[in-house]
């Protein structure tokens, strides 16, 4: 998690300049080492840093719930790396659950018209019910076998 360098906190020629180089070394490194794919995950709205986020070499890139997931397709489709787009925790967790069938159905049709999508989630608090986790797991199993 990287979350200290999303935008309004960190714009991108400051992330440029200051952060992704070392980035880059980071991620370098851990496939050097062997890892077979590597995440990087910046919360909130990074529909403005895309380049940046793209250019770290990571595998899987995170869209996070608002952020817009076009720009993230629309970069990668150009290689091989997968975007995870999230729902709102706030709404998996006490959000209107028509809302989130709703989301989770548009997430879940995304990844399955887009094999570059995995659907994912932020993170979630302990005072999540299991059974709004069950019933967005539900709803994405639906829409997949749909």
């Amino acid at each position: 998690f990287d979350s200290q360098t999303a935008p309004p906190l960190m714009s991108p020629e400051l992330y440029k300049r200051l952060i992704l180089l070392r980035i880059q070394k980071l991620i370098s490194s851990l496939k050097s080492s062997g890892a077979k794919f590597v995440e990087y995950v910046v919360g909130g709205n990074t529909s403005v840093n895309v380049e940046n986020i793209f250019a770290t070499g990571a595998d899987v890139l995170l869209s996070d719930f608002g952020a817009d997931v076009g720009v993230f397709l629309a970069r990668a489709s150009c290689g091989k790396r997968l975007v995870r787009r999230n729902i709102s925790p706030v709404l998996i967790e006490c959000g209107d659950e028509q809302e989130l069938i709703s989301q989770t159905k548009q997430v879940a049709q995304l990844a399955k018209t887009n094999p570059q999508v995995i659907v994912g989630t932020g993170v979630l608090s302990y005072n999540t019910p299991i059974e709004r986790v069950l019933l967005l797991k539900n709803t994405c199993m639906k829409e997949f076998a749909g």
